[in-house]
């Protein structure tokens, strides 16, 4: 079933992103969505993840349907290192555009983590461990979901949640051995609540957008050694979802202050930090 949407446009819309930044930290929130306060703050670790994305879908797409994925004698281990190879392009892609755009401005990294340690150590750490689920996917039986690649990769949904216009990416739609769908959100980071809210909403979005049933979510963790897979099970209903848009709508729209400030643990990635009036709240020695 092909996509109803095309990419990338900017209507005014309510993503998951800024549902956690809401969730995160209201006077960020209150900065970049109300007073369009847009800082200009890259940092390694998601410049890192944005690129495996990217080259996982190329990876997917260039196997998608390929009969060699289903023998026995597959050679998973070269696929590692094209999966590797793939994710440094990307990545060395968007650190020339950033220094080309920003000459003024550094990318922050974290601890050791450098360029050099993401292209000599991170980045086949993570495509080892997707591509040792994957082989495990398809010694099960899992297959992709629909005709074409972009059925089932990176779908794009717009839809309105809570009456206003919703937009929502789909890492993936997977049909397991069961025959259930599942909508896969891939994650590069840590583990965090209020990542089963996001596949919450893509439910929902997903069913009205396409009228695509999902039958569970999924939450596919690769920066560990071994891949860590947190199955998602539906729990809020349409109206919950609604009336949680609702609420953001009206701050966006009303200007409304969030008097929060940041979670602990925020502020480590926050673009507003130097200039924050809260202070700095992450714990010491955290990264």
């Amino acid at each position: 079933m092909p996509s109803e949407v095309t990419r990338p446009t900017k209507a005014p819309h309510v993503s998951f992103s800024q549902v956690q930044l809401a969730a995160q930290c209201g006077e960020a929130y209150r900065r970049k969505y109300v007073e369009n306060d847009v800082v200009v703050n890259e940092n390694l670790p998601g410049m890192a993840g944005s690129a495996f994305h990217k080259a996982v879908e190329r990876w997917e797409t260039g196997f998608f349907r390929d009969e060699r994925l289903r023998s026995p004698d597959f050679d998973w281990q070269t696929q590692v290192e094209m999966l590797t190879i793939m994710t440094k392009k990307v990545l060395l892609t968007k650190v020339e555009e950033f220094d080309e755009l920003y000459p003024d401005k550094e990318i922050t990294h974290y601890g050791g983590q450098d360029l050099h340690h993401w292209q000599t150590e991170k980045i086949e750490g993570l495509a080892q461990t997707y591509l040792d689920y994957r082989q495990l996917e398809m010694e099960r039986g899992w297959d992709w979901f629909g005709d074409e690649p972009s059925d089932m990769l990176e779908v794009e949904v717009r839809t309105e949640v809570g009456g206003y216009p919703f937009l929502a990416y789909v890492d993936m739609i997977y049909r397991d051995s069961k025959d259930r769908l599942a909508l896969r959100d891939l994650k590069t980071g840590e583990t965090k609540s209020f990542h089963t809210m996001q596949l919450e909403q893509y439910r929902l979005a997903v069913s009205r957008a396409l009228g695509i049933e999902a039958d569970y979510g999924q939450l596919l963790y690769v920066k560990r050694s071994k891949p860590y897979l947190q199955v998602v099970k539906w729990e809020l209903g349409d109206a919950d979802i609604d009336e949680m848009s609702r609420r953001l709508r009206a701050n966006m729209e009303g200007n409304t202050l969030m008097v929060n400030g940041p979670f602990t643990g925020h502020c480590t990635v926050c673009e507003y930090r130097p200039s924050c009036p809260w202070g700095d709240v992450t714990p010491h020695g955290s990264s």
